[in-house]
């Protein structure tokens, strides 16, 4: 399902997808690293999270951007609030102006979906996240969040995602 080496980015998470209660679900990744993406995964450990966090520091620099972007600000706030979370997008395409024709992730998604028993809630982001969700069959006992793309999106707005997620 995803392809070895893949140059794209299908999902992110801080070890093994099956660890965490959530998945954030935006439209594609807008920073081009140009890595493969299994260079940050192990058998057994899943994906390396604080790795992955210092290439892409690291690569935004280099590209002259700030270290971290607004939805990967919001992505953080996440993580700071306790939750643990698999990031995916609808496109997995790294592209700075949107997915374009993009490479869909929906595979990826619906097993993700189906195979998390752990799983709480879903998060999705920006109309294209809305839209891509809509075409899963969510389970019954996960609760959905829709809200603006998270580069526009408030702390306050997310701290209180992150609270409901929490309650359940």
């Amino acid at each position: 399902m995803i392809p070895e080496p893949c140059f794209e980015r299908p999902l992110i998470c801080d070890g093994l997808p099956s660890e965490s209660i959530a998945i954030v679900i935006g439209e594609n990744p807008a920073t081009e690293l140009g890595v493969d993406w299994w260079s940050f995964w192990s058998e057994g450990k899943g994906f390396d999270l604080a790795e992955f966090l210092k290439y892409y520091e690291a690569e935004r620099l280099q590209q002259g951007n700030t270290p971290v972007s607004n939805t990967r600000r919001r992505l953080n706030r996440i993580r700071e609030n306790g939750i643990a979370c698999v990031e995916t997008n609808a496109y997995r395409n790294e592209k700075p102006d949107g997915a374009g024709s993009g490479v869909s992730n929906f595979a990826v998604l619906k097993v993700l979906i189906e195979n998390m028993e752990s799983l709480r809630a879903i998060i999705a982001h920006g109309n294209v996240a809305q839209e891509f969700l809509a075409a899963v069959e969510v389970p019954l006992n996960v609760k959905t969040f829709a809200t603006r793309h998270f580069r526009q999106e408030s702390y306050a707005v997310v701290d209180n995602i992150c609270k409901k997620i929490l309650a359940i």
